[in-house]
């Protein structure tokens, strides 16, 4: 609601008085109100610890999940968003099409050397995770740890981390239990003792990927139609 003039004009500790709040607090809506008259500009966030990096099921997609339709050699706009920066750019891709049905290549794809990469790597993650809060732990709760020799703050980390590993598993064991309950039964009830104790015979030291279909099917490109004669927009 403010104008971008009532700074240059020698109005914004009379905007304040009349709003209420600090004069800091007009300057910053004034220039908040300059920067969406010039447009829409993104915004780059951290992306969490544990994100799954996704970017090798789009290739598995690109590379052994279709093929180029040498029937059809258009070339189609495709926007990419860079997960590190959240630039978007625009490419020319060659027209594809899927070598089968979307959740028939889902299982392709779980069976692919490449899903046992990404499974590794999201491991690699969980356990770097704990290692630094497990790390963290150690030196919050004794405070001579520079004095202490290399072997023994280690061990202190391998005991923090087993504890880590415990909770988790213990976590995981009751959410699998409370999803089972709920899917099971029409009234909401908290599992048992004996049904967490029956989950956690099954539950790893380590997260396990989990891909969904409406995952896998949002990563299709827009260069993979349905079939070969699905029309797609050409480029120019």
């Amino acid at each position: 609601i403010l104008p971008e003039s009532i700074v240059r004009d020698r109005k914004q500790r009379e905007a304040a008085r009349m709003l209420g709040v600090d004069a800091s607090v007009i300057r910053k809506g004034v220039d908040y109100r300059a920067a969406l008259e010039t447009g829409w500009k993104p915004i780059i966030t951290s992306t969490h610890y544990d994100n799954v990096d996704w970017h090798p099921m789009v290739e598995w997609i690109h590379s052994e999940g279709s093929t180029v339709d040498n029937d059809h050699k258009d070339m189609v706009e495709v926007s990419i968003t860079n997960n590190e920066t959240g630039e978007v750019t625009i490419e020319n891709h060659p027209r594809r099409y899927p070598d089968d049905k979307r959740r028939a290549l889902l299982v392709k794809f779980k069976a692919s050397q490449t899903f046992e990469t990404m499974q590794r790597s999201l491991q690699e993650k969980e356990k770097d995770k704990r290692l630094k809060r497990a790390t963290r732990t150690v030196e919050h709760n004794n405070h001579n740890t520079h004095s202490m020799g290399e072997d023994e703050f280690d061990e202190l980390v391998d005991k923090e981390m087993k504890v880590l590993q415990v909770k988790w598993r213990q976590e995981e064991a009751t959410r699998r239990a409370t999803k089972k309950v709920m899917d099971l039964n029409e009234e909401r009830r908290d599992p048992t003792p004996a049904e967490i104790e029956e989950e956690l015979e099954r539950v790893p030291n380590y997260p396990e990927l989990t891909v969904s279909y409406s995952k896998f099917s949002s990563s299709f490109c827009k260069c993979i139609t349905a079939n070969r004669r699905c029309l797609v927009n050409k480029v120019g």
